[in-house]
């Protein structure tokens, strides 16, 4: 779906948490799957509202998801899929957390997105991206001077953060564009390693997009 602007994006959504919310109360046997439906949607409001500027709101809005979240009945969905979500909700909370001067706090929520993504028993390509963003996020946390994070510590999560990269497209990850706009990467992009990276991303998927086409061509 695609959406005018971030003010109608914003009214959808808070729509959608209505409507889920409703549901969820009035019908538990579908509780865990609706309680996950509306943290989503609660984490999309937020991203908008961190974008435009309202941090407190959005804190708001991801500590709510979060905490539907963790209420979920394991039982009810794939495990594995589960600590992706919460990771996914963690990190997020910890993004608006550093953004708001929390850096405790933040380094709390993110390093247990970390933990939750690193006890999986297989990581696939996007994981390695997400491990990427979340020791980014910590390296740049290490960057402001109220930081409880040192420096050492700080560089030890940027080399992290370009090591799962090199995972993330050595097993098969191809998003140059999230390479190129996701906020969590934005302390990488200065330096030559990473700049390298994107560059090799982009030649190979160009050479998988020449050896595509003439197949679709033949169809």
């Amino acid at each position: 779906m695609q959406l005018g602007n971030s003010a109608e994006a914003l009214k959808f959504y808070e729509k959608l948490q209505s409507y889920f919310l409703k549901h969820a109360k009035a019908d538990e046997a579908f509780s865990s799957q609706l309680n996950y439906l509306l943290a989503r949607s609660l984490v999309k409001s937020g991203q908008i509202l961190r974008a435009g500027g309202n941090l407190k709101q959005a804190l708001m809005n991801c500590q709510e998801a979060l905490s539907l979240i963790e209420k979920i009945n394991v039982n009810e969905l794939p495990i594995a899929w589960l600590r992706i979500e919460l990771a996914s909700k963690l990190a997020g909370l910890g993004a608006v957390q550093r953004r708001l001067g929390q850096p405790k706090e933040a380094v709390r929520s993110i390093r247990r997105a970390i933990e939750l993504v690193e006890q999986l028993p297989m990581l696939a390509p996007r994981d390695y991206f997400n491990l990427a963003c979340y020791h980014s996020e910590l390296a740049a946390i290490a960057s402001n001077e109220a930081s409880i994070i040192t420096t050492e510590e700080g560089k030890a999560e940027v080399e992290q953060a370009m090591k799962s990269l090199h995972q993330a497209i050595a097993e098969g990850f191809t998003g140059v564009g999230r390479l190129k706009s996701a906020a969590s990467l934005e302390l990488l992009r200065p330096r030559a390693d990473f700049q390298k990276l994107v560059k090799e991303l982009e030649a190979k998927v160009s050479k998988l997009n020449g050896m595509i086409s003439p197949l679709r061509e033949k169809k």
